[in-house]
């Protein structure tokens, strides 16, 4: 397993380093797009290494959590996508990325805060306790979101790996064995 993570976290160079002609670039370049195609954000062996025991407890820990990460996502995708978009339109260079997107949290981090709060409050019978506790939670959401984030990214990749090991076992076999190769060849170099 320590392989196939270096593997993984070194996989963008490792993929840069291979010349056009190399035999498994072109695999690669399936493997990459069905990836994608599919939204199967992490590799198979990186998922498959977690025993079903883990999967289990996860799945019933992220299942009670749903409910706080859905609304700490609600409060934060719209700052989300103004940047996104804005980083689409109008910034080209990625280096300028990071950088954008920390000074846009900061501007619409307070911003938002404080329209949820009004929003909500207007609708609330106690006002000044709904807002109060949305401007309280509103930061703690941020942690929220960073931790969770990825576990539910997994978790939804590994069932997206089980329907897709269910219904297409030719494509799965396929991506898996691409794996095998390159971790093989990696492993090899």
């Amino acid at each position: 397993p320590r392989g196939e993570m270096e593997f993984y976290k070194k996989r963008e160079k490792a993929i840069a380093d291979l010349p056009a002609d190399h035999s498994f670039f072109r695999r690669i370049e399936i493997y990459n797009a069905e990836m994608e195609k599919r939204r199967l954000r992490a590799p198979f062996f990186f998922i498959g290494q977690k025993d079903a025991g883990h999967w289990v407890i996860q799945n019933i820990f992220l299942l009670v959590l749903l409910p706080v990460f859905f609304a700490s996502w609600v409060l934060h995708a719209p700052s989300y996508f103004i940047i996104k978009t804005l980083l689409k339109r109008f910034v080209s260079d990625k280096q300028f990325h990071s950088s954008i997107k920390l000074v846009g949290t900061i501007v619409l981090f307070p911003i938002f805060g404080l329209i949820f709060a009004g929003i909500m409050a207007s609708f609330s019978p106690k006002p000044w306790f709904t807002a109060i506790f949305i401007l309280l939670f509103y930061p703690f959401s941020v942690f929220v979101i960073r931790e969770l984030r990825l576990p539910y990214r997994y978790v939804l990749t590994k069932w997206r790996m089980l329907w897709l090991g269910w219904r297409k076992k030719d494509l799965c076999k396929y991506l898996i064995q691409i794996e095998e190769d390159l971790l093989r060849d990696y492993k090899r170099n």
